[in-house]
């Protein structure tokens, strides 16, 4: 059998059993069985595969019908250009999260800035704003000691210079920060999918906002006058947040942050 034929195979039962774009996971899964590029699958496509890369293409489709993610299977995701070890001790990176990169870059390209990344997971916030922000001071933190690890070597390996810190929010933060971002947990409990993710970077309680709640107050003590916060959200959670923040900050400037979709993603608060 070709790459070709394999390919139309997968997507027909990843579409069968209602895998989200079918066609793009087909071709991550024969991509990370043969150790192939974009780029190189498609000059193969007419390739004809050993049995043994036939069975290591079914023995990936098997895992990922059992409900455990591609990025998982690969062992990395791509995020805003850069690929970014993964596993299941960590969220995989979603898109709209760099939406967040880009609003951050653009407040604070060309300045010197301490940057704080919390609950960085797998480090994808603070490592690449890291690197787009050549002069951000940049610590990132999470009470996950596994997380903080699949962190550190993805800084290692993308030549980032971030600081880590084990810390529950902002317990053990010293120190003032320009800007903080967090994308916490914000799904409410009885919404958790099955999706073989981290329930610790899931889980908000009952709402979505427990996790959340617990850092507005912190904020205050961390925070530089000027600064600016961001905190990533689940859809309908903009309006209870903002009016959380408000109480904190009753000075600020509060607005919504859209991703591609249209959806109020953040709440980015600025303090003067």
């Amino acid at each position: 059998m070709i790459i070709r034929s394999k390919l139309n195979e997968l997507t027909s039962i990843l579409t069968e059993n209602n895998i989200e774009e079918p066609k793009l996971e087909a071709s991550l899964l024969i991509r990370g069985a043969l150790s192939l590029d974009d780029v190189q699958l498609y000059l193969k496509m007419n390739d004809e595969l050993s049995s043994n890369e036939l069975n290591e293409i079914d023995r990936r489709l098997e895992t990922r019908l059992s409900g455990i993610p591609a990025a998982y299977i690969l062992g990395y995701k791509e995020f805003f250009g850069r690929t970014f070890i993964v596993n299941e001790n960590v969220l995989i990176p979603r898109p709209e999260t760099e939406t967040l990169i880009e609003d951050a870059i653009a407040s604070f390209k060309g300045k010197k800035c301490r940057l704080l990344d919390v609950g960085t997971g797998s480090g994808v916030i603070g490592i690449t704003l890291s690197l787009e922000l050549p002069y951000a001071d940049v610590t990132a933190c999470d009470i996950s000691d596994k997380a903080l690890d699949t962190a550190k070597t993805n800084n290692e390996k993308l030549c980032g210079k971030v600081l880590y810190k084990k810390s529950d929010l902002l317990n053990d933060i010293d120190g003032k920060y320009d800007g903080i971002l967090a994308n916490l947990p914000y799904v409410p409990t009885s919404d958790i999918p099955d999706s073989h993710e981290p329930d610790l970077a899931l889980d908000g309680g009952n709402d979505g906002l427990d996790v959340i709640r617990r850092l507005i107050p912190e904020l205050p003590l961390k925070i530089n006058r000027p600064g600016i916060i961001w905190l990533e959200l689940a859809i309908n959670q903009y309006q209870e947040v903002s009016a959380l923040l408000r109480n904190v900050f009753p000075e600020s400037l509060i607005t919504p942050v859209k991703d591609l979709a249209g959806i109020d993603r953040f709440a980015k608060c600025e303090i003067k």
